[in-house]
Parts: structure tokens; C-alpha cells; sequence
């Protein structure tokens, strides 16, 4: 274990060194969470609710999901493919290292420092905008640690399954666009899902997506019933196995295809 954290360790002592970088990325990701809450504000108009989210309830849910893409998403797809398509693969697979365990963790450097301003930023905006910040109720917190768990693994999960598909491609720019294009429209990024006409509703909930922003963000927020809690917690479990399957099965027929050149 203490290779892996000697990894956790060298990524966060580089993310510290440039932390200018980590800054910028942070301020990036903060223009959705200004625009979108406004923007959904001045729709709203006079009503108090929309599909049963409250004025308060959408711009807590905006930031739940900036907080949640800082904290939980993955970017892991970059450096896998920069792996396979370099060469440094070679330099990695002959060190003990699981290296499928390796690509998931070498992020938490980078998280870290992410925790280290999510959470002064937090506490900020609730200070600043206490009646449009909800907090979650105790009972939530359980269930919504697990769904970030989810949401974590799922999001790795995805990057590395087109990652991983380097090994037959040589790129993956095409599925790295269609991967980006239905994460976004349906993991609730860009507008809650319950907004969506039913035909969007109905094809969301048969995809993992949703479990990446849309269903932890409505827990934080207590819209999700107690049975369907039980209920998405047994599908995006599954999920989970399926994505974590699948990733393994093409890691080791990739190996059998890998020719450890670079380019």
C-alpha cells in the first residue's frame, strides 16, 4: 500500500508546485455554477417550484454539481491513452503496480488540493447565500456518501473504458467526444433531469450517467423517496460491478495487443 501512496503523494506534491494551474481550473469550473443558477432564477420568474425544485433547491443543486465534478470526476482517460499511445506503459507495467489501481488513485493528489478549496468555498457561499444554499438532512449524509462513491467509480470507469480503447484504435478522439456529449446532456451537468421532456427522463434512467451528478445531488437535496433510494442503490451498484468488469476484461485483452511503441 505505501507505493500507492508514495503515487497519492509525488501528484500532490506536482498539483502543489503548479498550483496556479489547479486555480484556474477551479475558476474555470466556477463559471457554470455563476451562470446557470442566474439563469434558471430569471426563469423561474414568480413561481416558487419547478418539477419540485424550489428557487433555493436550484441554485443548491448547481453547486452540489460544481463541487461534485471538483471532487468526484475523473479525468483519467487523458492519461491513459497518453500511456498506451507514448509508450510509457512500458515503464509502468514492469513496476508492481496494479496499474488499473494506479490510474484511479494517481488523481487523489489533485483531489486533495481540490478539497483544500471546496471546502473553505463551501462553507463561503452558505455564509454569503444561506437562503439559497441548503444543507442536507443528517439522514442523507449516509446515502449520499455512498452515491459519491458511485459517482466516482463511475465516472473512472468511463474514461477508462474509452481509454483503454487506445489499445485497438490508436485514438479515441471520436468516442472521447460521444462519451463527453452523453455524459453531459444526461448526468443532470447541465440541467436537472426532472426538467427533461419524459422521452429524455425515460432514456436517462436506463443509462449509468445520471448517477453521476443528477441522483447525488438530489439526495443531498432529500428529493429521492426512501424506496427509490433502496432502489438506486442496487442499480448503480450494479452498474458499478458491470463498468469495473469491463474495464478489467479490456485491460488484459489490450495487454495482449499492446506493442509497447511509442509515438
Amino acid at each position: 500500500m505505501n507505493k500507492y501512496l508514495l503515487v497519492i503523494s509525488g501528484e500532490l506534491k506536482r498539483n502543489l508546485t503548479y498550483r496556479g494551474r489547479v486555480v484556474i481550473w477551479v475558476l474555470v469550473d466556477l463559471v457554470q455554477v455563476i451562470i446557470f443558477p442566474f439563469l434558471w432564477l430569471a426563469i423561474y420568474g414568480e413561481r416558487n417550484a419547478i418539477a419540485g425544485l424550489t428557487r433555493a433547491d436550484i441554485v443548491t443543486y448547481y453547486i452540489v454539481v460544481f463541487l461534485i465534478s471538483l471532487l468526484i470526476t475523473s479525468h483519467a482517460i487523458f492519461h491513459v491513452q497518453e500511456d498506451i499511445q507514448k509508450g510509457n506503459l512500458n515503464q509502468i507495467i514492469t513496476k508492481p503496480l496494479n496499474y488499473l489501481l494506479f490510474a484511479h488513485i494517481r488523481e487523489f493528489g489533485y483531489k486533495i488540493c481540490m478539497v483544500a478549496v471546496c471546502v473553505p468555498l463551501f462553507i463561503f457561499l452558505r455564509l454569503i447565500f444561506p437562503e439559497y444554499l441548503n444543507l442536507p438532512s443528517p439522514a442523507m449524509l449516509g446515502w449520499m456518501i455512498l452515491f459519491l462513491l458511485y459517482a466516482r467509480l463511475i465516472s473512472y470507469s468511463l474514461q477508462m473504458i474509452v481509454g483503454l480503447g487506445t489499445f485497438w484504435l490508436g485514438e479515441t478522439k471520436a468516442l472521447s467526444h460521444i462519451r463527453f456529449i452523453l455524459e453531459r446532456t444526461f448526468s443532470g451537468e447541465f440541467a436537472p433531469l426532472s426538467f427533461f421532456p419524459l422521452i429524455l427522463q425515460t432514456i436517462a434512467a436506463s443509462l449509468p450517467f445520471q448517477y453521476l451528478y443528477f441522483i447525488p445531488a438530489q439526495v443531498y437535496l432529500g428529493k429521492v423517496p426512501p424506496t427509490d433510494l433502496v432502489n438506486h442503490a442496487i442499480v448503480g451498484g450494479l452498474w458499478v460491478v458491470v463498468a469495473l468488469v469491463i474495464i478489467n476484461v479490456m485491460w488484459w485483452r489490450g495487454l495482449k495487443r499492446y506493442e509497447g511503441v511509442g509515438i
